[in-house]
């Protein structure tokens, strides 16, 4: 196959500190892969330029996006192998003097912390991060999903980070129980056969919006969107280009050689397995990817009425909500209070102990405080790590000490009393936390008492929040009065 090799590559080789191996993906089995040879090397990058000429078949795939403006970072894993191939702006710290066959120019990288998948960039550059391994399964596809995902990110600032929602991913038994019920219908509609295309498409829709309705928090609904758009989307583009690229690669079939265990079925993955993290995070590859299947048949014009940034599921809500049946009738059919009772057993299951005593401090039976620093920087944290328990990597309990100052005066203290803690980037980020309110406690606004009296007050004012075990000082902030609930945002 005749493919344009004089084009710049622009190749990083090899942290200056690289090890003799690279750890694998999904370490824990303690597997180690081989750093690849300097001709696996260049057959990467080969591989690549040939992604790269396929311009044709990107737009074919979405309007208007070219697979060729694309620049690739292929890394190895956290801290290793890293190959950048037409990187407009490779990082300082990258070595230029290096050539060896094909590939003319290769660098060393000596600043591991410049890469950052989540980001999408380098050093502030678009860029397309692929992990080796899974490139070296099923080349085409990688590229093509990780290159539109990289492209979405660029261009829509919605989807660029993804925090996960403050309050945790509802996992109650019966948004678990709906979720199970909208994935069929989505399984469904996709596979339905014509005649019945409307109708299964329209029980998924009205299912969903219910689902979505009763969700507790708008940040989680919003989150699951963005992550559908954003990792479901471009599973679908890496599905697509698999399926379509023969014609355009003239007969050549070096990309469309896939590991077997690669290939992605997403109405088989939301049929599949089921633990917590499938709920939280992980089906919304899939159902994104069936979405845009299923719109595909329902409503072909979709690319273009959405654009590239807009939720194809709001689009078909819109289109068809005045068609939707009612949601309990469609749900008769699927024994949901018996379903809600079988989630409810699951999830008391595969709780860890710190899980389960995170939920008993949110969910106590008295009245809880919960406290929301997202608007402050800590200045510093002091804890006792003996009494620190991780339920995950945004969730801990402290069981008796956590002392965290901020600046401009405001500090929060917790001392003998244990508290759930929502954190962001580390254990030091800390962003929210959750104490059952102590059984005598006070709360002041410039020096005067405040009565607790139900609704949302606002004050520029200092406010401080003292009780057994509990001391809250602030210079201004949000208190939200609840039955079961006071929430404070605190400000600078």
């Amino acid at each position: 196959m005749s493919r344009a090799m004089a084009k710049t590559l622009l190749c990083a080789v090899l942290l200056a500190c690289l090890p003799t191996a690279l750890t694998a993906a999904g370490g824990d089995s303690g597997e180690q892969t081989p750093v690849p040879s300097l001709e696996s090397i260049e057959r990467a990058v080969l591989r690549l330029e040939a992604v790269r000429d396929l311009d044709d078949l990107s737009r074919a795939l979405w309007p208007d996006w070219e697979v060729s403006e694309a620049a690739f970072a292929l890394h190895g894993g956290d801290g290793g192998l890293c190959v950048l191939v037409h990187h407009p702006s490779p990082p300082e710290g990258f070595d230029s003097e290096r050539t060896s066959g094909r590939s003319r120019h290769k660098f060393h990288i000596t600043n591991a912390s410049a890469l950052d998948p989540a980001s999408a960039r380098l050093n502030d550059e678009p860029t397309t991060f692929l992990e080796w391994t899974e490139f070296e399964n099923n080349p085409l596809a990688a590229a093509f999903e990780q290159s539109f995902s990289a492209h979405l990110r660029s261009e829509c600032p919605d989807l660029r980070r993804l925090d996960p929602p403050i309050d945790g991913y509802p996992v109650t038994p019966e948004n678990l129980a709906l979720s199970d019920v909208e994935c069929e219908l989505l399984a469904a509609a996709v596979l339905a056969p014509d005649d019945s295309l409307e109708q299964r498409t329209l029980e998924f829709v009205a299912v969903r919006n219910y689902r979505r309705l009763r969700m507790d928090s708008p940040a989680a609904e919003a989150f699951e969107k963005r992550l559908e758009h954003l990792e479901g989307g471009s599973a679908y583009i890496g599905l697509l280009a698999g399926e379509r690229a023969a014609p355009h690669l003239d007969g050549d079939r070096e990309l469309l050689d896939p590991a077997k265990e690669s290939v992605f079925d997403p109405v088989a993955s939301i049929r599949g397995p089921r633990g917590l993290d499938w709920y939280r995070r992980d089906r919304y590859r899939a159902t994104g990817a069936a979405l845009c299947r299923l719109m595909d048949r329902f409503q072909p014009d979709w690319k273009e009425e959405a654009g590239l940034c807009g939720d194809p599921f709001e689009l078909l809500y819109e289109s068809t909500m005045t068609r939707l049946p009612r949601a309990f009738k469609v749900l008769m059919r699927f024994r949901l209070s018996e379903r809600v009772e079988e989630r409810c057993r699951y999830i008391e299951s595969l709780k860890s102990d710190a899980e389960r005593l995170y939920d008993d401090i949110v969910e106590c039976e008295g009245l809880s405080v919960v406290i929301n620093t997202r608007l402050l920087q800590s200045t510093s944290v002091s804890y006792d790590p003996q009494n620190l328990e991780h339920v995950d990597e945004h969730r801990a309990v402290h069981k008796r000490v956590l002392k965290i100052e901020f600046s401009g005066g405001t500090r929060v203290h917790v001392l003998g009393i244990p508290s759930a803690v929502n954190t962001g980037e580390d254990e030091f980020d800390i962003q929210q936390l959750t104490v059952a309110a102590p059984e005598r406690f006070r709360v002041e606004v410039g020096g005067a008492p405040l009565a607790l009296d139900p609704g949302v007050h606002e004050f520029d004012r200092p406010i401080s929040v003292t009780g057994d075990g509990l001391l809250i000082e602030a210079r201004a902030g949000v208190i939200m009065v609840g039955e079961e609930k006071l929430t404070l945002v605190l400000h600078r």
